[in-house]
């Protein structure tokens, strides 16, 4: 059966073990310049080429309704395929089989099996059965035994003395530390967290969900004692990028919503809050 060979899989994957839940795609993929030349569409075919050759060690049935089936692309030909060819993302292969993780293009498979066993040494030769000169069997020169030598007078003497030791005391435990008062935990402010996902609501229809989950809905918040919104970020990244692109706009939705919005770096983390 033909079948394409993605070309250094077994350089770039790692994996002990066929059907991984994922496979490798390195960054330095985007300084390819071949890569870089295919089309989208032939981009993104090679990927998907390259997780269904994860279920054959790197190999994919070189059969057109096959590939139109697995991929869910119905009008797939041999053209778009060239590309990959011609760039050498993708090696043609004239036999492969399904239980073998190698290819050859000239047409003969030659399994790891093979080529580790391609230098087989003989079995030794069993002894004759008869002597050099046809007399009849050698005679064979019996064991001998080894003697064992005995504990010595001090070994015995050490024995004795650990059987007639006393065995340690067992170390008495501490007692155990005294029980602890329980401690209420701190109020909920849920009026505060109202108005916070109340804000939340009005960014979500302004900002699209991305720029929601990254940047706006990581963001901590606080009640100060005069009811003001305070508000901070986990980390330098994330308040550069808000107080650069988002701030300005983030306190005119709040004050529409009749929120005092302010920033606030000194909030401390007991404080903080989602």
């Amino acid at each position: 059966m033909q079948a394409l060979r993605v070309k250094n899989w077994e350089r770039y994957q790692h994996y002990r073990r066929r059907r991984p839940p994922w496979i490798k795609i390195h960054v330095k993929l985007l300084a390819d310049r071949r890569f870089m030349a295919l089309s989208l569409s032939a981009r993104g075919l090679l990927m998907q080429l390259w997780v269904l050759a994860s279920e054959l060690d790197g190999h994919v049935p070189y059969d057109i309704e096959e590939l139109r089936f697995r991929l869910r692309v119905e009008d797939l030909t041999d053209e778009d395929l060239k590309p990959l060819l011609d760039g050498g993302f993708l090696v043609l292969c004239k036999h492969v089989q399904a239980s073998d993780s190698t290819c050859s293009v000239s047409g003969t498979i030659v399994s790891p099996e093979v080529q580790s066993t391609e230098t087989k040494i003989p079995p030794p030769t069993p002894p004759a059965a008869a002597g050099g000169d046809g007399k009849g069997p050698e005679p064979t020169t019996p064991p001998t035994k080894r003697r064992t030598r005995g504990p010595s007078k001090a070994e015995q003497a050490a024995k004795v003395g650990r059987a007639h030791t006393p065995a340690p005391a067992e170390p008495s435990h501490p007692p155990p530390p005294p029980r602890l008062a329980c401690v209420p935990p701190p109020p909920i402010d849920t009026e505060g967290a109202e108005l916070w996902r109340a804000l939340m609501r009005r960014a979500a229809a302004t900002w699209s969900p991305q720029v929601c989950q990254t940047w706006i809905e990581r963001l901590y918040w606080s009640r100060g004692p005069d009811g003001r919104m305070l508000v901070t970020a986990p980390n330098d990244l994330i308040r550069t990028w808000i107080l650069d692109h988002l701030w300005v706009q983030l306190q005119e939705l709040a004050t529409e919503g009749g929120i005092c919005l302010e920033w606030d770096d000194g909030l401390p983390p007991a404080r903080f809050a989602h």
